[in-house]
């Protein structure tokens, strides 16, 4: 399970790194440097970062249960992204469902490490 879910990551992380290429296009077309614009920016990509890291990682670990602590720790760190996403969708009024399905993929990554973990 660990392995798919970090593919899906690495894809999720690959395509929110263009989309926040994108965003800062859009933003410099539009003229927009609000402070919160240019803080979901940096998110943005901190966030798309992060997530092809650990998504690489677990595809690389996935079968050694003595990386398990790490994968775990990684976990919770990819946890602290969707609960960014809320609190900037909410400060930008555009909070959508879509933003409480971010959880997903973390939660399935740390039952994924957890289960790694329990065979070390």
């Amino acid at each position: 399970m660990l392995f798919v879910v970090s593919i899906l990551i690495i894809i999720g992380g690959a395509i929110n790194l263009i989309a926040g290429f994108g965003l800062v296009a859009a933003g410099a077309g539009y003229g927009v440097s609000s402070g919160v614009f240019g803080f979901a920016v940096l998110v943005s990509f901190v966030a798309a970062i992060y997530m092809l890291i650990i998504g690489i990682l677990g595809c690389a670990n996935s079968a050694k249960p003595e990386k398990g602590g790490l994968l775990v720790n990684l976990g919770y760190g990819s946890l602290a992204i969707p609960i960014l996403n809320i609190i900037l969708a909410v400060m930008l009024d555009s909070f959508t469902f879509s933003n409480v399905l971010g959880f997903l993929l973390p939660i399935l990554y740390l039952i994924g490490a957890f289960n790694l973990k329990k065979q070390a």
